[in-house]
This record gives C-alpha cells, sequence and structure tokens, in this order.
C-alpha cells in the first residue's frame, strides 16, 4: 500500500489494524508512505508498524538538518520530488488506484458531509501486475528512511515503469 497522507488518526489506526490482521494471516503486508504528506504520523506509524510486523517505508523522509546544510542545492532540488500515489494492490489480482488519502477528512463516517470527495479506481486483470511492478520498483529503489538510521546497501538501481501502465 502506497499513500501520500496516512495520518495516525481513527482513520489511519483502522487501515493499520487491518493491515495488521492481514499480517496475522501471513499476508505480506507493504506500507509506504510520503516524507512530507505524512511527516507528523512517521513515528507514530513506524513503532506501530514494527510492533505488527508490516514492512515500513518512508518515501523521501526529510533528512536530519545536518544533511540539509552540508547538501542544501540537492536538499532544494530533490524535497519536492514527492510520491503522490495512492495504491493498494491486494492478492495481486485486484488494485485500488485513487486521489484519496488515510486521513478522516476523507471519510464520510468521520467527517460527515465536509468530507473531501475524491475517487478510486478498481483494476483487475493483467493490468494489476504492472501496478504491482511499479509499487514494487520504488519499494527496492527507496529502501530507506532516513526518519531511522539503516545500514547502506548497494541495490541494482531500478528504473521506473510509469510507461507500463496502459488505462
Amino acid at each position: 500500500m502506497e499513500s501520500y497522507i496516512f495520518d495516525f488518526d481513527v482513520v489511519g489506526k483502522r487501515i493499520l489494524m487491518a493491515l495488521a490482521d492481514a499480517c496475522g494471516r501471513k499476508v505480506n503486508v507493504r506500507l509506504m508512505v510520503d516524507g512530507i504528506g505524512s511527516l507528523t504520523s512517521i513515528n507514530q506509524i513506524r513503532a506501530y508498524c514494527e510492533a505488527q510486523g508490516i514492512e515500513f517505508r518512508v518515501y523521501r523522509a526529510l533528512p536530519y538538518i545536518s544533511t540539509i546544510l552540508k547538501h542544501f542545492t540537492r536538499f532544494l532540488k530533490v524535497t519536492n520530488r514527492r510520491n503522490h500515489r495512492k495504491i493498494m494492490i491486494t492478492d495481486k489480482t485486484s488494485a485500488f488506484v485513487a486521489s484519496y488519502n488515510i486521513s478522516k477528512v476523507h471519510s464520510e463516517k468521520e467527517s460527515g458531509t465536509a468530507a473531501w470527495k475524491d475517487l478510486a479506481v478498481l483494476v483487475k486483470g493483467p493490468e494489476v501486475a504492472k501496478i504491482s511492478s511499479l509499487a514494487n520498483a520504488y519499494w527496492l529503489r527507496f529502501p530507506f528512511s532516513l526518519v531511522k538510521r539503516h545500514k547502506r546497501v548497494n541495490f541494482e538501481r531500478v528504473r521506473s515503469t510509469h510507461s507500463m501502465i496502459v488505462w
């Protein structure tokens, strides 16, 4: 699952519980959130995911201030390259591609008529493999989150598969 905004609110916790439930059924569960869009919730989400066995990554997490100062020009160039995709792949047979984020402001149940109006498309068939390939490429391309330091490992650079998706 990928989401730009993933709030650790009533809706986010509900989604996390569903992901944890899937982990309990031995389903391989991955969650990637954006480093700016989900900035205020990353530490809480990470702690929950670690406790529940959910694989968790942050797309382009904001680096520590010393890193920003050391590489300021590069920081300015890449900071606004965000992952605004909202993708949910289930059992490699269906995928939801959406405009909504994981937040109570997107939920009519939580926000009533004030909820933001967004759309999701259910994709089935061979296109799901292409969407899954794209999500996996990003998972492999951005394996490290600067919120929690990891030892660097050299991964073969994965080319973007954006051109593979045809609607």
